[in-house]
């Protein structure tokens, strides 16, 4: 922990955005390894870290270390150190006869319903076929409204 101490330091002279991430990032896990000595440095990095609001990044991220701690020095061990590992593989990585149709129909709604394209559009033969059927079914119904021996209106 003392050789950040240099670095911690100097930390409002650091220049470069990624570099300040990686300091706070590396002080805050040291000091749930080191509370005891990196307490003092860490307290030092964080107050610079949110004086500074000359990279977003960094004071929206020392911020949200200062918080974490402040509330719970336990669960924000957890959240923090915690390590991610990937099992299995992802959804594009699997192969899949579903999802080679839907890349080939890619700039089509195939991609948003998640199914080929023949699922879900309609062909034309089979449109046509049934507007015949519904225009036939209307020409035979009656056309709503009043009877035509309904005019009774005149004879008064």
């Amino acid at each position: 922990p003392y050789l950040m101490e240099p670095m911690i330091d100097s930390f409002a002279e650091e220049v470069s955005q990624p570099v300040r991430l990686e300091l706070l990032a590396a002080a805050t896990k040291l000091f749930f390894k080191r509370p005891a000595e990196l307490q003092h440095m860490l307290g030092r990095l964080l107050e610079t870290a949110i004086a500074d609001a000359s990279f977003t990044d960094v004071h929206d991220r020392a911020m949200m270390y200062y918080r974490m701690l402040q509330s719970d020095v336990q669960a924000a061990c957890q959240v923090l150190t915690k390590t991610a590992h990937v099992s299995g593989l992802f959804v594009e990585e699997a192969p899949s006869e579903v999802h080679d149709r839907i890349f080939e129909e890619f700039n089509t709604l195939s991609v948003i319903y998640g199914e080929p394209s023949e699922r879900f559009i309609v062909h034309p033969a089979a449109l046509t076929s049934t507007l015949k059927a519904y225009a036939g079914e209307t020409a035979a119904a009656p056309a709503p409204g009043p009877a035509a021996d309904d005019d009774d209106d005149d004879d008064d």
